[in-house]
């Protein structure tokens, strides 16, 4: 019997976007892989690369205290959710995913990892494909999707991406 349990909890955990989660937790261990490859690099590449870390995780904060109870790992929103037009959300649609990827790319720039660099514009991609694909859920589950991504033209990264 927990045999069948836990299968269907996997089919529930696929049909959510689990394989979605699955590629992002291992981009993450790419990462931090990545990050024994160091090379010597400049003050100032190391300081850009620490202003693109509190930059991306000022983003990705702010996201996530403006999603509140609708914050999931899932592609698909939640159930009960609602529509987030405030804070954050005003400037960008996934600014979650977006601070996510600025401060992996400056976090290897900042630990003198350029190929950690390298996979956090890896991550950047892989966010941008992710939001895509959830913006068709988020249409589906709230009608005034499509006006607020009219409204909101960055998907990713405020006044860039």
């Amino acid at each position: 019997m927990r045999v069948f349990d836990t299968l269907l909890r996997m089919q529930s955990f696929v049909e959510r976007g689990g394989g979605w989660v699955a590629a992002q937790v291992l981009i993450f261990f790419s990462w931090f892989a990545a990050l024994a490859v160091r090379v010597d690099e400049p003050v100032w590449v190391r300081s850009v690369g620490w202003v693109l870390v509190l930059a991306g995780g000022a983003l990705a904060a702010g996201g996530l205290v403006g999603l509140g109870r609708n914050l999931t790992p899932y592609p698909e929103p939640v159930s009960n959710g609602s529509l987030v037009e405030h804070g954050v959300y005003r400037i960008v649609r996934h600014p979650i995913y977006g601070g996510i990827a600025i401060g992996a790319v400056g976090g290897g720039l900042a630990l003198g990892s350029l190929v950690a660099s390298v996979v956090g514009l890896g991550l950047l991609a892989f966010f941008a494909v992710k939001a895509l694909r959830e913006e068709r859920r988020l249409e589906a589950a709230y009608p005034a999707y499509g006006q607020y991504r009219h409204r909101v033209r960055r998907m990713l990264v405020p006044w860039l991406l």
